[in-house]
């Protein structure tokens, strides 16, 4: 919802956080680790996954509680969920094999998007074909 006079906080009233409801900042943090991924189709799901790995490199990826994701970063959040044996500790020891290289070799025989530049993976799929 865009600012106006109308949405803005009037004096005395608590300040609020967008579409919770009305929770003040403290009612709505519960301490839950969330991750957000965007999306921008396969380019998107690649980005996520390097920086996934290093979340998991440094063990932050067992303290997520939700994953939230939109296009690419969909197919990343599907990986986890379907992927990925929750809960878990520290750092997933099968990350590479159970969520690098499937997503990896997915992307690679995604087809390239008109007018973009064809990938290696997209080329190597088409001259199969």
């Amino acid at each position: 919802m865009p600012r106006s006079a109308d949405n803005l906080p009037r004096p005395g009233q608590r300040n609020t956080l967008g579409r919770l409801c009305g929770l003040s900042p403290s009612e709505a943090d519960r301490g839950e680790r969330m991750l957000w991924l965007c999306g921008d189709g396969y380019r998107a799901a690649l980005f996520h996954l390097g920086a996934l790995a290093r979340l998991n490199e440094l063990g932050l990826v067992a303290q997520i509680g939700t994953v939230a994701a939109v296009s690419g970063g969909s197919i990343a959040a599907a990986l986890l969920a379907t992927r990925v044996r929750w809960p878990f500790q520290g750092t997933y020891g099968d990350w590479e094999e159970r969520v690098g290289e499937p997503l990896r070799a997915l992307a690679s025989a995604a087809p390239a998007r008109s007018g973009a530049p064809e990938s290696p993976g997209a080329l190597a799929v088409s001259k199969e074909a």
